[in-house]
């Protein structure tokens, strides 16, 4: 994925991300950080892996998988 150099630099800098969406949390569930994903799951898989339901609304911290 090719990303903007200051997007890189804020990554870096940042205190608190707040991801948002499936897509944020399927690019960025691997990456280090104080990341807060804020989604709906929209698939059994990803449901599966939050231990929600599917359609659940979701605020999870990646600290605590």
């Amino acid at each position: 994925m090719q990303v903007r150099p200051i997007i890189i630099v804020l990554r870096r800098n940042s205190d608190l991300i707040i991801a948002k969406g499936q897509g944020n949390f399927e690019s960025l569930e691997q990456e280090p950080g104080n990341i807060f994903f804020l989604l709906r799951a929209k698939c059994p898989v990803v449901a599966g892996f939050l231990g929600v339901r599917l359609g659940d609304c979701v605020l999870k911290s990646q600290q605590n998988w």
